[in-house]
């Protein structure tokens, strides 16, 4: 391909969801119930694992700095000499 085959393939790409924005019809589509609590459950869903995922990483974090900083140093001799 040349290189004024490539500019003109990439404008037209460029273009296409433009033109598919600029043509949409109405659906008249219809949304069962039982869609709508699935799309809800999964927002929830969503929502609270953006609330859990960091706390607890957060908590597997610190306790690897915690095991990290205070680990034990090997004992002496039993009799203090």
């Amino acid at each position: 391909m040349t290189v004024r085959t490539v500019s003109a393939a990439k404008r037209v790409l460029a273009m296409a969801p433009l033109v598919a924005l600029l043509t949409v019809r109405p659906a008249h589509a219809y949304i069962d119930p039982g869609t709508g609590s699935y799309v809800l459950q999964a927002v929830a869903a969503t929502v609270l694992a953006g609330f859990f995922v960091p706390k607890t990483s957060w908590s597997h974090f610190c306790e690897r700095i915690a095991r990290l900083l205070h680990k034990k140093t090997p004992a002496g001799p039993a009799d203090g000499s």
